[in-house]
């Protein structure tokens, strides 16, 4: 995925990655930054579910339960592969709320029409939300990846995002 983001936005400056066990964002990551080491790339993490936050802070693998609506980005740990290659070449993980997952959610389904489930919408509800520090002017890819939502969710989910004003 990072060389088809470099191949399709050359000009980027910042990727913003939702972030799980920190195998996505750490093949991105180390891929990207060996071509371009100027590219920043930084994590969004559930709150609830911070296994990679947890293993960078702690150097190694840390063992939690999960818990937040993002269900694809409920990592029981990160693997000491990833927390590795992470702590090179990943600028920062942000912590957001499930509030602003659900948002991102929402603003993908009604503004861009695609359904993405929370877990690939974390990164743009951060975005949303401002919560991944940006220049102006910088080039920012979102990684919005995943669609398994169940369509039950989706007003939960929907009630959730109106808690926020993104």
């Amino acid at each position: 995925m990072g060389l088809e983001i470099l191949e399709d936005l050359p000009a980027v400056d910042v990727i913003v990655v939702g972030v799980g066990g920190g195998g996505l964002i750490s093949g991105i990551a180390a891929c990207v930054r060996q071509r371009r080491p100027g590219v920043r790339i930084i994590g969004v993490e559930p709150r609830q579910s911070n296994a990679l936050s947890l293993g960078i802070a702690a150097g190694m693998p840390v063992p939690l339960q999960p818990s937040s609506i993002a269900d694809g980005l409920g990592a029981p740990f990160a693997g000491q592969w990833t927390i590795d290659l992470c702590r090179r070449y990943v600028e920062r993980i942000v912590l957001v709320d499930d509030p602003v997952i659900a948002a991102g959610t929402v603003f993908a389904l009604e503004r861009m029409k695609q359904l993405l489930e929370p877990a690939g919408a974390a990164a743009l509800g951060a975005v949303l939300a401002g919560q991944v520090p940006l220049a102006h002017g910088e080039t920012v890819c979102v990684v919005a990846s995943g669609g398994n939502l169940d369509l039950s969710r989706l007003p939960a989910i929907t009630e959730m995002a109106a808690r926020l004003a993104v």
